[in-house]
């Protein structure tokens, strides 16, 4: 039980790189990735090569974009949270910042995993596994991505998340998001509703939640539940509109559709979105812009031009 606690305890207090501007999942996304190896069997310890390419791909899809991907950071940095372990380590080349040099990862065959107390806790109680996964999505992703990260590291989705009830932070701001947005998405208008309850329509943060983003209306957008997770995946993000200072919906010159369905989400590009009548419940530009970086998969500029 002691290491069970201790295990949860160093969770809680991951420590992540937290500024205003950038968000950096690598850690999360890599003891998610760990946790999911342990609930399929696998064993503690496991190359860096076998592991890049895994990593690699979560960081491309539940990660802000960059032209170059890093999945080596976490490989050594996880060590200082005692979350990691890298035997021979210390004979390792890294960059001036104690960052494992990939080359040397791959050149020496380096190992890592999670230390062998925490991984027998893991083996020993599917329950702890259950609880460490909720506690990282809780803290690190809005809710709209958790199923596909869980599907993705190939961890079970039921009675996996503590949100899947909201709480009453949560509630609040689904009700003034909605109140100000008078109850239809932002981005198409949807407004479904079945007797007196809305159907499929949520509230967004545009700055998320887990990373410090405030549950204020101009830090929102009244979404369907398509918008929502495309916008939380980075499918589509704001652009200023430079003629009234509104927002028009830019997309990712990554999101390609094949239905016609699809084809009429991309034809979205360069429509202006629904804003409150309220000037200051109007998306604030500070958020916008960490969307933009940290969310929105591409630049602004590469996708402005798209048709």
């Amino acid at each position: 039980m002691r290491d069970s606690e201790e295990f949860l305890e160093r969770i809680e207090n991951l420590r992540v790189m937290r500024n205003k501007s950038y968000r950096a999942p690598h850690k999360p996304l890599l003891l998610l990735l760990a946790l999911g190896r342990v609930h399929g069997g696998s064993e503690r310890l496991e190359s860096y090569s076998a592991i890049e390419p895994l990593l690699k791909n979560l960081l491309a899809k539940f990660g802000p974009w960059r032209k170059v991907l890093h999945p080596e950071q976490p490989f050594g940095h996880l060590r200082t949270d005692e979350l990691w372990e890298v035997p021979g380590g210390e004979e390792l080349p890294t960059t001036s910042k104690g960052t494992f040099l990939r080359a040397g990862l791959v050149k020496n065959s380096a190992k890592g995993g999670l230390p062998e107390r925490h991984y027998n806790a893991l083996k020993a109680n599917p329950d702890l596994v259950r609880q460490a996964a909720a506690l990282l999505l809780d803290k690190h992703f809005p809710r709209s991505l958790h199923a596909g990260i869980l599907e993705a590291v190939m961890l079970p989705a039921i009675g996996l998340s503590p949100l899947a009830q909201a709480t009453k932070r949560a509630r609040a701001f689904r009700r003034d998001i909605l109140d100000a947005y008078e109850k239809r998405c932002a981005a198409c208008g949807f407004d479904l509703t079945l007797g007196d309850q809305l159907v499929a329509l949520d509230a967004a943060h545009i700055k998320w939640h887990s990373c410090d983003g405030p549950d204020i209306v101009p830090n929102g957008l009244a979404l369907c539940a398509a918008h929502h997770e495309a916008f939380d995946r980075g499918a589509f993000g704001l652009g200023q509109d430079m003629e009234d200072g509104g927002y028009r919906m830019i997309m990712s010159p990554l999101a390609t559709a094949s239905a016609e369905a699809g084809r009429r989400f991309l034809r979205h590009q360069g429509e202006k979105i629904q804003v409150p009548k309220s000037a200051e419940h109007a998306p604030k530009d500070e958020f916008v812009r960490w969307h933009r970086r940290n969310v929105f998969k591409g630049s602004a500029r590469s996708a402005a031009g798209r048709s």
